[in-house]
């Protein structure tokens, strides 16, 4: 399937409205230009921001992603991040798992800190920044 051909298959809409919430999906991930090609020709990155584009395509109160940045280079990471920022700024929230603290904490409000499956902190970064536990197991010592 096409880019707009994914975005337009996963809409609750009407065909009209759906083709419309693809598209402005795809404007704002700006994958607008590939609209038309195959989802299989895409980079890995504007594959990634097409999963991200699936995902707003419904207009979401709530999104969770689950390790967004895995095997994407640093520019496709900062665009996902300006994504995620400017759509918090709307009123989205999300609940991200991802293993790089530091990331994390420059886009989010609250953490929560797992080790092992067990809950080690909860609180703010600048509180999670400062907790020795999470020191120990994600910034070594």
């Amino acid at each position: 399937m096409t880019a707009m051909e994914n975005l337009v298959a996963v809409t609750r809409a009407p065909a009209r409205e759906a083709s419309a919430r693809a598209g402005d999906s795809l404007a704002f991930v700006g994958l607008s230009p590939v609209a038309d090609e195959f989802a299989a020709n895409l980079s890995y990155g504007q594959q990634k921001l097409l999963e991200f584009a699936r995902v707003l395509v419904n207009d979401p109160d709530v999104i969770l992603l689950d390790e967004p940045y895995a095997g994407v280079n640093p520019v496709m990471e900062e665009r996902l991040c300006t994504h995620i920022l400017a759509l918090r700024e709307r009123g989205k929230t999300f609940l991200i798992t991802y293993h790089e603290i530091k990331l994390i904490m420059a886009l989010c409000s609250r953490l929560i800190v797992l080790d092992h499956g067990e809950l080690l902190a909860d609180g703010d970064p600048s509180v999670i920044r400062a907790d020795p536990r999470v020191i120990d197991a994600y910034f070594g010592t």
